[in-house]
């Protein structure tokens, strides 16, 4: 599936506005992966402040990645990042999936 350019959400996510731009351009795979990161490092920063992880965090990426695949599964990061989030939230074999999905196996 070709993704259309979106200017305005493009903007808005070389601002940090990751939030807007999944507002503004709801079918616009790639602003749910940059919020979807943006999300995930932040869940990081909060495990390794507080040694526990933040899984209410991890979901929420992971729903974001899981958006990007539903728009468009052509997009490599979408799964990269699904799988990271789902190890993370202890679901290896979720993570495994994805990954073989990822590789077209």
């Amino acid at each position: 599936m070709k993704v259309e350019w979106h200017e305005e959400a493009q903007n808005l996510m070389a601002q940090g506005n990751y939030e807007e731009a999944v507002n503004v351009a709801p079918n616009y795979p790639y602003a749910y992966l940059m919020r979807g990161i943006d999300k995930y490092n932040l869940a990081v920063k909060q495990s390794r402040k507080y040694h526990k992880p933040n899984e209410p965090l991890y979901e929420e990426a992971l729903a974001d990645f899981n958006k990007v695949l539903e728009l468009d599964d052509s997009i490599v990061w979408g799964y990269m990042m699904k799988r990271y989030c789902l190890l993370k939230l202890g679901r290896k074999e979720e993570a495994h999936d994805a990954t073989n999905k990822m590789l077209g196996k």
